[in-house]
């Protein structure tokens, strides 16, 4: 099975430093802070100690690998298949924050389906200067947001459907980038990525039903 996805849900603010004596779970993705970070090490040791959960996805068995609740030992270059795998999983059975996926990441954004580009303000309007377009569910119609600033309150964007935008003289079909990344995803349950990234179907479910729930979460 080939595995390549396009569509990515993108944070628009930098990433805060960890915050370990918050968090409830913890999630190394390629990281053995026991190695290359002593000081992150040592706080996820005192985390663990008051109850933090903690999920590993490494090829290697280090030591926090061993301690961890879940280990998933993905095959060497087959992240993305686990990525899209653990996605389905959250959108599949509803774990997923839709507040924050709208608020916070381009999923509402709208893609062209003619150039598979994302639809950007100017298309609507040569003088605009905010480059994003969602889908307002309230006033069915496309409006102009600025990934920067966001949108106002009375906006109800869209995550799913399929919408008709006049650009010009012509009517462009545009899908939000949340629904391209759900069909991706629908083609990667982890039943069907198991033989790729060698990860057993149920050890997924689980991690990812893990870090849904256990909020909140801390991927490094």
């Amino acid at each position: 099975m080939e595995c390549s996805v396009w569509v990515e849900i993108d944070l628009w603010n930098a990433i805060a430093a960890p915050d370990y004596e918050n968090t409830h779970c913890i999630l190394l993705w390629g990281a053995n802070p026991l190695a290359t970070f002593p000081t992150s090490a040592q706080r996820i040791r005192r985390a663990r100690a008051r109850g933090a959960k903690l999920i590993v996805i490494d090829p290697r068995q280090h030591r926090l690998a061993r301690e961890a609740d879940y280990w998933l030992r993905v095959r060497p270059g087959t992240d993305a298949a686990l990525a899209l795998g653990m996605t389905h999983v959250l959108i599949e059975e509803n774990l997923y924050d839709v507040a924050f996926v709208r608020t916070w990441t381009n999923g509402p954004f709208l893609v062209r389906d003619d150039t598979q580009q994302l639809l950007r303000a100017r298309d609507l309007s040569p003088s605009a200067t905010a480059d994003g377009v969602v889908w307002d569910t309230a006033s069915e119609l496309p409006v102009v947001c600025d990934p920067a600033i966001g949108y106002s309150d009375m906006v109800q964007p869209a995550l799913e459907g399929a919408f008709s935008c006049r650009l010009g003289n012509t009517e462009v079909v545009c899908r939000p980038v949340f629904a391209l990344l759900k069909e991706n995803a629908a083609h990667y349950a982890p039943e069907q990525t198991e033989a790729i990234t060698w990860v057993p179907a149920e050890t997924v479910r689980r991690a990812v039903r893990l870090f849904a729930t256990e909020t909140p979460i801390l991927p490094f």
